[in-house]
């Protein structure tokens, strides 16, 4: 959801608007019965491609009439795609009858289900939320198949978003699958960056001599070639090919590289880090390493764009510095290279550090420009998150990562809420539990609709936010950085019922269960919390138990949980406390789970289970909830 132009400027021109008006092929017939129609999405002019949707309607033994859906890819005319389309649709109608289609279907979501993780809330509208984010995404993709963009495989009228972009979007959709712990559907992102390497798209978006040795990612709307179209934002080179280069946006393809070492990291996928990761980030390391500044002591950036900051650009974008400090430290740390790390190493040790504006303890937009104009990205908070740079356990740098957050905060860009999930995060790192929690359910009272779906302002709807959202709600429960999984970290033990909403958020969820989710730890975690006791005025909840299962590594695990001391372990594993809540969980064999609890209040049961929930709410989402109870509450003692 960007909108920048050639001239940089917040005005959308009006070529800009998305591709031409769908078609209507000619309905035909089914070989056995039934009616075929096929519509074509041309693309842009330029391109000449096209995509197509078939739809088969043929009935089923029962009478009823099942429609069949078939999604091309894309192809290079719009009679290719018409034809593969209306292929698939016909092959699946012959391969048999309805009824064994069906079956078919049902029995892959039986065992599709239970696969991953889950959690449980006693908030029911927010764990419906979650569910009905899950059951969208692995409808929208699947292993093997294509990429989810903002509108996925769906149709939406009105829209002007069915494209893919990657200043924000494409990023914020895919932290979600990661932490269910859906590898099967995470895996898209990664396989489609494989794609587009392999192809030479990255590698075109940078400018003609940098392409033996860089790539990018470019700002705007793309069709999913993943390639500058001209048509947004393009930096003209002299010889005529538009490019990805300063001053617009440079840094969207390290992003989506950070999405794809979170991957790697969390299944221990060595060979995606090895024939993916490393090659792209050797890429898009080079395309910095042709713009970087060395004055002699520092490495600066010039003039690049902080996405959708309004006005002139700078040097030294926070977005840029924060992620080509990452990828370098990445790179390093993975062994990527070979003859380049020393080189990365010296820039990551010279490299400027963030800018900030010492008269409010802030990040910068960029350096020398303090963020001073309402601004729904975070681009200038990437440091933060998702990337983790600041080292929150020093008190100046936290004291920093707060400002920056509040002041972002306190003078949102109007009508828009889709950075609501990220600063739900922020919220966590910093200690702001409560306003966490309202930046989620803010979002889902004013802007997210029955269908889940999200609307920004009167633009049309989209998908990401809403995942992003779901990814927000599970990371109250389970965080990871710097190696240690924090276990309910935006979850308070006390929360007052007589302060304002925003304050103390009482309809907070307190108690809490999830099961095996996903970490970039490589383990796979599960957690309870229960309630304690509550009151008029305040309810008190505590973890009864933290599990980590050694996945597909061994090896020694960190976690950090406030669990009543002093601890005790269950599971063929040994524990050492390390201060400041962390303790390191040894000696688990691939597979082997280890649950850690309190000695003086030993759990009741270590199975994990639905919590009861509040019927009222059980299908809010899309439907008429079911009739009975009011509002449903904590009990008072």
């Amino acid at each position: 959801m960007v909108w920048v132009p050639a001239d940089l400027t917040r005005e959308r021109c009006s070529r800009c608007l998305g591709d031409p008006p769908f078609e209507r092929a000619n309905g035909s017939s089914l070989p056995g019965g039934g009616d075929l129609d096929v519509v074509v999405q041309p693309h842009l002019p330029a391109k000449g491609t096209a995509h197509a949707t078939a739809i088969a309607r043929v009935r089923a033994e029962d009478g009823t009439t099942v429609r069949v859906v078939a999604l091309s890819s894309v192809r290079a005319s719009r009679a290719a795609a018409a034809a593969a389309a209306a292929a698939e649709a016909t092959k699946a109608v012959a391969a048999g009858p309805t009824g064994a289609l069906r079956a078919a279907h049902e029995a892959w979501w039986a065992a599709w289900w239970p696969a991953g993780g889950w959690l449980t809330l006693d908030h029911s509208r927010l764990e419906a939320f979650w569910y009905v984010q899950l059951f969208k995404f692995a409808s929208g993709a699947r292993e093997g198949r294509g990429v989810h963009d903002l509108l996925g495989p769906w149709y939406v009228e009105g829209t002007p978003w069915p494209d893919l972009h990657w200043d924000l979007n494409i990023q914020q959709t895919y932290y979600f699958p990661i932490e269910a712990n859906r590898p099967g559907l995470s895996r898209t992102l990664p396989d489609y960056v494989e794609w587009l390497s392999n192809t030479g798209n990255l590698a075109s978006n940078a400018p003609p001599a940098w392409r033996h040795d860089s790539a990018a990612a470019p700002n705007g709307a793309s069709s999913l070639s993943g390639n500058e179209t001209c048509d947004w934002d393009p930096v003209v080179s002299p010889d005529g090919a538009c490019s990805t280069q300063p001053p617009t946006a440079v840094g969207n393809l390290l992003w989506t590289l950070e999405l794809v070492d979170r991957h790697a990291s969390a299944y221990g996928n060595e060979t995606l880090a090895t024939e993916v990761l490393c090659p792209l980030l050797d890429r898009a390391l080079q395309f910095y390493a042709h713009f970087q500044v060395d004055d002699g002591a520092t490495i600066h950036l010039p003039p690049t764009f902080s996405p959708e900051y309004p006005g002139a650009v700078g040097a030294d974008a926070n977005y840029d510095v924060a992620l080509y400090r990452w990828g370098l430290a990445t790179a390093l740390e993975r062994g990527c290279g070979g003859p380049r790390a020393a080189a990365w190493r010296e820039t990551l040790e010279r490299l400027t550090w963030f800018p900030i504006d010492d008269a409010t303890d802030t990040l910068e937009i960029y350096a020398g420009v303090p963020y001073g104009t309402p601004h729904r990205h975070y681009s200038h908070l990437m440091s933060i998150w998702p990337l983790g740079l600041l080292d929150l356990n020093n008190a100046s740098q936290l004291a920093t990562a707060r400002s920056s957050v509040d002041l972002w905060l306190a003078t949102p860009e109007e009508d828009s809420m889709f950075y609501r999930p990220a600063a739900s995060a922020m919220n966590v790192l910093t200690g702001q539990n409560a306003a966490a929690f309202d930046n989620v359910t803010y979002l889902l009272d004013r802007r997210v609709e029955g269908s889940t779906w999200y609307r920004e302002g009167a633009a049309g709807s989209c998908t990401e936010t809403p995942y992003a959202a779901a990814w927000a709600v599970g990371n109250w429960l389970v965080d990871a950085r710097d190696g240690v999984v924090a276990f309910f970290p935006g979850i308070d033990d006390v929360v007052r019922l007589d302060a304002g909403d925003y304050a103390a958020a009482p309809a907070r969820a307190a108690t809490a269960q999830f099961y095996r989710l996903a970490t970039r730890t490589g383990a796979v975690v599960s957690g309870k919390r229960e309630l304690v006791s509550s009151n008029a005025t305040h309810f008190v909840t505590r973890t009864a138990l933290v599990a980590v299962e050694a996945w597909k590594s061994s090896g020694a695990f960190r976690v950090r949980t406030s669990l009543a001391r002093p601890l005790a372990i269950r599971g063929a594993a040994t524990f050492e406390e390390l201060g400041g809540e962390i303790v390191e969980i040894a000696g688990l064999a691939p597979s082997e789970t280890a649950a850690l609890y309190s000695a003086r209040a030993p759990p009741a049961t270590f199975a994990f289970s639905p919590l009861a929930g509040c019927p009222a709410e059980f299908n809010h989402w899309g439907m008429v909830p079911l009739s009975g109870g009011g509002p449903c509450a904590l009990p008072v003692n």
